[in-house]
């Protein structure tokens, strides 16, 4: 049995003792009873024997309870200690400890009011327990009142060192539970307490333990105060470990006030001291021979929050050497960390891996996850910036999983980004888009919008890479939005512009030219001239593709206006070749005449000779389109010539063409053969199929010109065959319409018929609706030159139904008008009679009088001759407003004539009168008598059938 053991059994015996004489005399035994019960207890808890301790305290608890009741005062300070012991207990008593505890405190309270009579180191002693246990229950603000009262008890006693040490150890405990700013106030009177004292190593220690708890409480700069004197306390103090420890916790706090420079100067005499220590070799000096990393380390990161990379590397490297040394992973881990960023800021991006690479390990050993997985992301980004992407794929991974694995959803998707970074660049589109949606989901937890955009815009180009536009899209649209509520107009702008361009990829191309219109008008919010030109130079190639050249016309001069202030003709010649191709859309052949020398002029300024060769010959198109083909022949042969210097062989031939072309319309044929002759070879030359095809057609037109038909037609079937061997239907379709019109110019009617089909059936394919329709129309003139009524009848209704897709009114009324016509040739009036009534209709809505006028005749004709006078009627009716709005005399007379026996038949009587007494003025008033009596007569009818005689 050990001496502990030993020392319990007189506790044991003086207990049986008491209780012997407690049962003679209760009342003036209790007290000795729980006195000898709580010496037991605590005899016994010193031994570990917690249950035995535990029952033994609580019984001597009741008996002071049971005595408080008549004497409240009595021994406070043995039941404030029991209480205290209680709140002690085991885990498994956690409530009954807190109750304990509660009760222990304000025991000491009591103490503290009625201390009369107590010894003044008895009453210091039980106020500084009641800080203890006050603080245990989380009231801090009194637990300090408590410390400080027992701290002034001693004071009173003339003992201030213990009163100093009292208020350290207090502070240390509040700093355990993280109460800094109560803490903060314990150090300083100690400190104060100390320097009375003349214990400057103490005072020193207090206030590098103030200048900790202050730079804690978010007050760096009274901590920089505390720190400060603290270091010139222990000033040329041995062992020199302290000051170089001062200079440190000073150097922390400069560097919490954000002052650096001043962190890295305080850092460098803490590392020179801690060298000069090292080279004496006193171990005195040292403390202990052990080298210390942290002036190093800190020195090293001041410089790094200067930006001052290149001076970290030193001071970093050997920090990180003394705590390998040392066996101090966790140190060691972090100054890696310092050096490889500083190694990153400095382009060694070789050495910053292997430094992220040994600091997450050491992290990982150590247990730090947290800081493993920012090394883990920083390796991620350095990795990326040295193309080694699978690698980045792997450290952001981990990243990412750490972050996760910690609940930290902000590390976790900045990880992920960077994954999606990685992924983009090896080409795994697909697993881009997912990490970065997965990116966006967190930080829209978050509420940080602006990141979450980030990510999302990322997502948004993963998924474009992979052809997923619809889902790029939405992802880009989201973006925008996260931006606009973010404030960051830049970024939403670039935004907007990027989900323009995906939704023309997917032809939403009205959607795309809002969106463009949206970042324009950002652009000029923010004064982004540059971002506002770009978006116009975009926003006009959508507009002018879309054949919206009225309002891609103005969009172009703005562009245009933007990139000539900006000295930028290249784009300003661009942007003028696309006006001049918009005007001339619209019929300003003039104005694209324009637009088109300004590009010649801007691309010359540029030095592109390719893109002045090319606005040579647009404007040369420009030239012939409006007669002038003196000045398009000199155009022409101006880009011929650009081009030919650059041996661009294509763009030499086409514009050679422009030359012919001029040349036929000045009336020389000869020479434009030669000149389309030199082109078509120079096109066969290069084996551009299609651009020879081209040429032959302007060859065909100039022999053509020339009266050698018969070689013209030849040469148009060439081009028709190049045409179809390049795969370009519209061109073999355009190309075979101009060779049906020489074949119907020589009556080749016959020949016409299958080539018209054939163009119509191309245009049809390539849903070319216009061209298909006037196709039709030629094959309908072959048909009936030829006497095939029934199949014109059915190429009629062909074009009937193309039409209305082009909104050709004039060419679809007329279209219904010689079917109609036609039938009506063939006896079939019940089919003219609604295909005149269309045609009469389609007249009125485009204001064709004339032309409307000679439907409703017809039809007024037909339906007669099919007795359906309630249609004839209304038509003669309209078609004699028509000619009395036209002033056709002759027109109005047949009308009044054959309106007026219609109406006799159809019995409206009293109208019949009116309007023949108006055909017999009518045709009195032109001296024809037959007429008039013919009305007359009319008139005559329908008097006797009102009974009224013959008038």
């Amino acid at each position: 049995m050990g001496r502990g053991e030993e020392a319990l059994a007189p506790a044991e015996e003086a207990v049986v003792i008491q209780r012997q004489l407690a049962d003679t005399d209760f009342a003036a035994h209790c007290l000795g009873l729980a006195k000898v019960l709580n010496n037991l207890g605590t005899r016994l808890l010193a031994l570990g024997h917690e249950e035995r301790a535990l029952a033994v305290t609580r019984e001597a608890d009741d008996l002071f309870r049971q005595l408080a009741l008549t004497h409240p005062t009595v021994d406070l300070p043995e039941h404030a200690d029991v209480r205290s012991r209680l709140a002690r207990t085991p885990s498994k008593v956690r409530e009954e400890a807190l109750a304990a505890t509660r009760e222990a405190a304000e025991l000491y309270r009591q103490l503290d009011e009625t201390f009369a009579g107590v010894e003044r180191a008895d009453l210091a002693v039980s106020l500084g327990k009641a800080g203890q246990n006050l603080a245990r229950l989380g009231r801090y603000e009194e637990a300090v009142t408590a410390v400080e009262r027992a701290a002034a008890v001693h004071i009173e006693r003339g003992d201030r060192r213990r009163a100093a040490e009292l208020l350290l150890e207090s502070g240390h405990a509040l700093m355990g539970m993280r109460r800094s700013k109560d803490a903060a106030a314990l150090f300083d009177g100690a400190a104060g307490h100390f320097r009375r004292t003349g214990a400057r190593v103490l005072e020193a220690t207090a206030l590098t333990n103030l200048g900790t708890a202050l730079a804690d409480d978010g007050r760096p700069d009274e901590a920089v105060a505390a720190c400060e004197r603290a270091a010139a306390a222990f000033r040329g103090a041995r062992p020199r470990i302290f000051e170089v420890a001062a200079l440190t916790n000073l150097s922390n706090a400069l560097t919490a006030a954000k002052r650096h420079a001043e962190a890295a100067e305080v850092s460098r005499r803490a590392a020179a001291l801690s060298d000069e220590t090292d080279e004496t070799g006193v171990t005195g000096d040292t403390g202990g021979g052990r080298r210390e990393g942290l002036p190093f380390h800190n020195l090293g990161n001041a410089l790094v929050n200067q930006g001052r990379y290149e001076e970290s590397l030193a001071p970093t490297r050997q920090a990180a050497a003394i705590y390998r040394e040392n066996g101090d992973r966790p140190r060691e881990a972090d100054s890696l960390s310092n050096l490889a960023d500083a190694l990153y800021e400095t382009d060694r991006l070789d050495e910053a891996i292997t430094a992220y690479r040994r600091s997450a390990a050491l992290f990982h050993e150590t247990g730090a996850r947290g800081k493993e997985a920012r090394v883990l992301s920083r390796l991620g980004t350095t990795l990326l910036r040295t193309r080694r992407y699978d690698e980045a794929v792997t450290a952001t991974q981990q990243a990412a999983a750490v972050f996760r694995e910690l609940g930290d959803r902000t590390g976790e998707a900045s990880a992920l980004i960077n994954l999606g970074n990685a992924c983009t660049e090896t080409s795994r589109y697909a697993e881009a888009a997912t990490a970065c949606g997965k990116a966006a989901a967190l930080l829209r937890e978050t509420g940080d919008h602006e990141r979450e955009a980030h990510a999302l815009a990322n997502r948004s180009e993963a998924l474009a890479r992979t052809g997923r536009f619809e889902e790029a899209i939405t992802a880009c649209e989201e973006a925008a939005t996260g931006y606009r509520k973010a404030g960051n107009r830049e970024r939403e702008r670039v935004m907007l512009h990027t989900l323009a361009i995906h939704l023309v990829q997917v032809h939403r191309c009205a959607e795309a030219i809002t969106a463009y219109r949206q970042a324009l008008d950002i652009c000029r919010e923010l004064g982004d001239r540059d971002g506002e030109l770009a978006v116009l130079l975009s926003l006009s190639h959508v507009l002018a593709y879309e054949g919206r050249y009225e309002e891609a016309v103005p969009v172009c001069e703005q562009a245009a206006s933007g990139y000539r202030e900006a000295g930028d003709p290249a784009h300003e010649g661009e942007v003028l070749d696309r006006l001049g191709s918009a005007l001339m859309e619209l019929g300003r052949v003039e104005e694209s005449v324009t637009a088109r020398e300004r590009a010649v002029t801007a691309f010359r300024a540029a030095g592109d000779a390719r893109g002045e060769g090319a606005a040579y010959g647009a404007l040369g198109e420009a030239l012939l389109r409006w007669g002038r083909h003196a000045e398009a022949v000199a155009a022409g042969r101006h880009a011929a010539a650009t081009h030919r210097r650059s041996g661009d062989r294509a763009r030499e031939a086409h514009a050679l063409t422009v030359v012919g072309r001029g040349l036929n319309g000045q009336g020389k044929p000869r020479k434009a053969i030669t000149v389309c002759t030199e082109a078509v070879e120079l096109l066969r030359g290069t084996g551009n199929g299609r651009g020879e095809a081209e040429a032959l057609l302007h060859l065909g037109d100039a022999l053509s010109s020339a009266g050698r038909q018969v070689e013209s037609m030849a040469v148009v079937r060439q081009a028709v065959g190049r045409y179809r061997e390049s795969g370009d239907p519209r061109g073999e379709g355009l190309a075979l319409y101009r060779l049906g019109e020489g074949l119907m110019a020589e009556a080749r009617y016959g020949e016409a018929v299958p080539t018209y089909e054939r163009a119509a059936a191309l245009f049809r394919e390539i849903d070319l609706a216009g061209m298909e329709g006037s196709a039709l129309l030629n094959l309908c003139r072959a048909l009936r030159a030829l006497d095939r009524d029934e199949e014109a009848v059915t190429a009629y209704r062909r074009a009937a139904a193309v039409y209305p897709r082009t909104g050709d009114r004039e060419r679809e009324s007329q279209v219904h008008f010689h079917l109609a016509h036609l039938l009506e040739g063939m006896g079939r009036s019940a089919e003219a009679a609604p295909a005149y009534r269309r045609a009469a209709e389609l007249f009125r809505a485009g204001e064709d009088l004339a032309n409307e006028g000679q439907a409703l005749f017809r039809l007024g004709i037909v339906t007669v001759g099919l007795r359906q006078y309630e249609e004839s009627v209304p038509a003669f009716e309209r078609y004699l407003e028509i000619c009395r709005e036209t002033a056709d005399g002759q027109g109005e007379g047949m009308a009044l004539l054959l309106l007026g026996g219609l109406l006799v038949d159809v019995g409206r009587y009293e109208e019949a009168v009116t309007v023949n007494q108006q055909a017999a003025d009518h045709f009195r008033r032109s001296g024809n008598p037959d007429s008039v009596n013919l009305a007359l007569s009319h008139r005559g009818k329908a008097l006797r059938a009102l009974g009224r005689g013959n008038g």
